[in-house]
């Protein structure tokens, strides 16, 4: 079993809050994030994560969608 650590919540990144937005895209209301109970963390098993910049770890999938 595959240990797990602490990352930066992918959805929010780590506010504890996400937009929701009209078919239009534009910003309407926020709502507290769902997946990480607004807490800007998540526990991810540590072979899906990886350590930024600033020393954390955050979500491989997340570092996907950054660079395309």
């Amino acid at each position: 079993m595959s240990k797990l650590i602490n990352a930066i919540c992918p959805r929010c990144e780590g506010n504890g809050f996400i937009r929701v937005t009209d078919l239009l895209g534009e910003d309407i209301d926020q709502a507290d994030c769902p997946q990480c109970d607004s807490q800007g963390e998540v526990e991810l098993p540590i072979e899906l994560t990886f350590v930024n910049s600033d020393g954390g770890r955050e979500s491989i999938i997340k570092q996907e969608e950054k660079n395309g």
